[in-house]
C-alpha cells in the first residue's frame, strides 16, 4: 500500500523531502519516511529570512552568525541547564533588510548589531545544533512562576493512539493546565463513543506520556473537554498547513475552560 501511494500517487520520483511550518510528531514522521522511503527532514526558516537550518543545525551560508536572548519574564536563559534557552537571534545574508516604509517594525525585529528576532524559543543542545522548543508569544507563564510551551506538549500528547488534536491551555491565574481533546475517530468506535469508558482511557494516555518524557506535573493538564469536532482550515481553528490557531481556540474554548478551572477549585481548590 505504502508502496503504491509512493509511486501511484507521488509519482515516485522523490530523491529528498522535509518538513516545516511546525515540528512533527514522531510517529508522523516514521510513517512518512515509511511512505517516502526517505529520511524526512527538519526544515526551519521564515518568510523574511528563507531557509535558516536544516535538521536542527544553521546552514551556512546563508547564516552568519546566531545568538539567544535571554528571556527572564518567561523563565527562559544562556544559563539554563541542562542547556541554555532562549530566543534565537540571527544574521543571516537572506534576511530582508527591513519592512517597507515601518521603521517602527524594522526597529522591532533587529537589535542594535543587525540580529534578526525570529520569535522563536531554542535550546542549544550542542555548539551549532537547536532545537525548537516554542514561539515568545505562545509561551504561557503559571501562576508560581513555571513557563510552559503549549505546542510542544501538544506535539508529545497528539503522538496518542486515541488523540487526534489536543489545545493545551494556561493562564497566569492558575498552577495547572488544561486541556481540549479531540479523540481519534478509532478510540471513539472502539468504545462505542461513551465518553464515561473513553474519558480515562485519554487520561491514561497523556500521563503515561507524560511519564516516559519526564514532564514536571505542571505540564501535565489536569482535566480536559472533550470535543468531537476537529480543528480544521474550515472552521478557522487550523491553518492550512493543520497549525493550531491559537487565538480562535482561545475564542472558542477560554470560556469553558475557565468554568473547568472554577468547577475544580470548588472541588479542592488549587492542584
Amino acid at each position: 500500500m505504502r508502496a503504491e501511494m509512493r509511486e501511484r500517487f507521488l509519482g515516485g520520483r522523490i530523491v529528498w523531502a522535509a518538513f516545516g511550518a511546525a515540528p512533527l510528531p514522531a510517529r508522523m514522521v516514521e510513517f512518512m519516511e515509511s511512505v517516502l522511503d526517505l529520511p524526512l527532514h527538519d526544515a526551519y526558516g521564515s518568510s523574511e529570512g528563507g531557509g535558516f537550518m536544516i535538521d536542527h543545525r544553521p546552514i551556512r551560508p546563508p547564516v552568519l552568525d546566531y545568538k539567544l536572548l535571554d528571556l527572564p519574564d518567561l523563565g527562559y536563559s544562556r544559563i539554563d541547564l541542562p542547556h541554555p534557552r532562549g530566543e534565537l537571534l540571527l544574521r543571516s545574508e537572506s534576511v530582508v533588510p527591513g519592512y517597507y516604509n515601518r521603521p517602527d517594525a524594522t526597529a522591532e525585529v533587529f537589535d542594535e548589531d543587525g540580529y534578526f528576532h525570529t520569535g522563536d524559543v531554542i535550546a542549544e543542545i550542542a555548539p551549532d545544533e537547536l532545537v525548537y522548543v516554542d514561539r515568545v508569544k505562545n509561551v504561557v507563564k503559571l501562576s508560581r512562576g513555571e513557563s510552559v510551551a503549549p505546542s510542544r506538549l501538544e506535539g508529545l500528547f497528539s503522538t496518542s493512539e486515541v488523540i487526534q488534536q489536543i489545545f493545551v491551555y494556561g493562564t497566569s491565574d492558575q498552577s495547572y493546565l488544561l486541556a481540549v481533546v479531540v479523540p481519534a475517530q478509532e478510540a471513539v468506535e472502539s468504545v462505542g463513543g461513551d465518553p464515561a469508558v473513553l474519558r480515562p482511557r485519554i487520561a491514561w494516555s497523556i500521563w503515561r506520556l507524560a511519564a516516559e518524557a519526564d514532564l514536571h506535573a505542571y505540564e501535565i493538564p489536569q482535566a480536559f473537554l472533550l470535543e468531537t469536532e476537529p480543528f480544521t482550515p474550515q472552521n478557522g481553528l487550523a491553518t492550512d498547513v493543520r497549525k493550531p490557531v491559537r487565538h480562535k481556540l482561545q475564542e472558542r474554548y477560554g470560556a469553558r475552560l475557565e468554568a473547568l478551572y472554577t468547577a475544580m477549585e470548588a472541588f479542592g481548590g488549587d492542584i
